[in-house]
């Protein structure tokens, strides 16, 4: 009961009704269901609004098959609505049906969109709080208050993207993720029942078992440096739903090749190093959830801190320092600089000419980024190549990278044969020390045994035998 505004517009009724102080507006009803939304016509209606209910019926006699069964909720008919508080209107088996199709049986297409599709009601500026409350999609701010059966399923789909040859694209874990941060209220603590806290936590642990297979011991370098570009990569990717609902090859079948021209995240990986790319992405993007879900402090990842790191033009203590006189090479030109090797960084700095001690940073790398190369033809230089460190906004494709010009490619002359051999011991020694030790940080988050530290060696033990390496030929480290 109530005052209730009957319109029609292009042969389509439109009812509003008082409820609550709410005006409900019902675009249309199975025919059964019509009297009870739509009064009987009376005198004072028009004739056209009398067709257009007619109209509306025989429409949904069609759609439902002329069946007499519209009370069941399989047969029911959705209706737009303008959301008020506590007032259901819309059948829930079109919530249901959308529920349903998460389920990931060939690929993971259905569980996509819905997922997206899911995302997009709950992030909707036009639906009010109060109407996702009332339909279990927000957290009501009570503790745990959360859909259960929901969380249950998103957090299946995570645990789908953990297994071996999985058909699970990393942009569906990553909206996964998406839609679990809007479900679940992640200030409360705990945030999640025991149940759901448990399965994530087998979650993580399938991450790093299926992790494990590609991880090929503490000499993998490769995994290292792989390892450190995909945290980078992982930890800068954002998810934009609206364009990655206009991507046309989204309405294709998954592919896993990359000649498609595909975004790596949004098609299943080609050979072995993109599984194991994918596998890493998985595992950053399950342990970065457990810790929020757990509110946990990251102290592991990554591997690699830059919030101590100097940088250019300013003026470093050098006096616990090795330094290295030498004339940096570049082309036609060259300069004087002293070469410092931390434990983490490679630096060419000049004295600073007010404080004794103290050197101007002309020039930093982190020593994973450096090679180094004997030079043949003189014994007291040897040749620098720095590689650039990708960005986090550049893309993660291996084409993109090997194009890039390295940050310094030159050659360092030192005074003589001895000093050129302590300097590219002190690089060597650096360099195997920092790879050793983020190996064995990796071997921690991998749940496996830390490998064992070869003991520092003096720069000057052995230093015919190197000069024998330098004379011999040109090989690079």
């Amino acid at each position: 009961s109530g005052p209730r505004r009957i319109t029609e517009h292009r042969g389509t009724v439109y009812v509003d009704r008082v409820v609550d102080s709410q005006y409900v507006l019902i675009e249309s009803s199975p025919p059964e269901r019509a009297q009870e939304v739509i009064p009987s016509p009376t005198s004072s209606e028009s004739s056209s609004l009398q067709r257009a209910r007619r109209s509306i019926s025989q429409q949904s006699s069609s759609l439902v098959g002329g069946s007499n069964s519209s009370t069941s909720s399989s047969s029911s008919f959705p209706a737009m609505f303008r959301p008020g508080f506590g007032l259901k209107v819309v059948d829930p088996s079109f919530l249901e049906a959308i529920v349903a199709a998460l389920s990931i049986h060939v690929d993971d297409s259905h569980c996509l969109f819905c997922v997206c599709l899911l995302y997009s009601i709950v992030k909707s500026p036009g639906i009010r709080q109060k109407l996702l409350e009332a339909y279990n999609l927000k957290p009501t701010g009570e503790m745990q208050s959360y859909n259960k059966d929901l969380v249950g399923i998103v957090l299946d789909i995570l645990d789908k993207a953990t297994l071996t040859g999985n058909c699970v694209r990393l942009i569906t874990v990553h909206m996964a993720v998406l839609m679990l941060n809007e479900l679940v209220d992640m200030t409360q603590n705990p945030c999640l029942l025991d149940a759901h806290t448990a399965l994530l936590e087998n979650i993580y642990e399938a991450s790093i078992l299926h992790l494990r297979l590609f991880y090929k011991g503490p000499g993998d370098e490769i995994f290292l440096d792989m390892f450190e570009d995909e945290y980078d990569q992982e930890m800068s990717f954002t998810v934009k739903v609206p364009f990655l609902m206009m991507d046309a090859s989204m309405l294709l079948p998954p592919t896993d090749t990359p000649l498609t021209g595909i975004e790596f995240t949004r098609r299943l990986p080609c050979g072995e190093t993109e599984r194991a790319r994918k596998a890493m992405r998985v595992f950053f993007a399950t342990r970065k959830l457990r810790h929020r879900v757990l509110h946990l402090e990251e102290r592991d990842l990554p591997l690699t801190h830059t919030g101590n790191s100097a940088t250019i033009g300013e003026v470093v203590d050098l006096s616990n320092c090795d330094l290295f006189s030498c004339k940096v090479v570049t082309g036609e030109k060259y300069s004087m600089r002293f070469m410092v090797v931390t434990e983490t960084e490679f630096l060419l700095v000049d004295p600073d000419k007010t404080r004794l001690g103290w050197g101007v940073v002309q020039f930093i790398a982190f020593l994973q980024d450096v090679d180094i190369a004997t030079d043949p033809a003189n014994t007291s230089g040897i040749f620098i190549t720095v590689h650039p460190r990708p960005s986090p906004s550049s893309s993660s494709s291996s084409k993109n990278k090997q194009h890039k010009r390295p940050a310094l490619s030159a050659q360092l002359l030192f005074d003589d044969h001895i000093r050129c051999i302590a300097g590219r011991q002190a690089l060597l020694r650096s360099k195997r020390h920092l790879k050793q030790a983020k190996m064995a940080r990796i071997a921690k988050l991998l749940h496996l045994p830390p490998p064992e530290l070869t003991t520092p060696t003096s720069s000057l033990t052995h230093p015919l035998e190197d000069l024998g390496e330098m004379g011999g030929g040109g090989g690079g480290e």
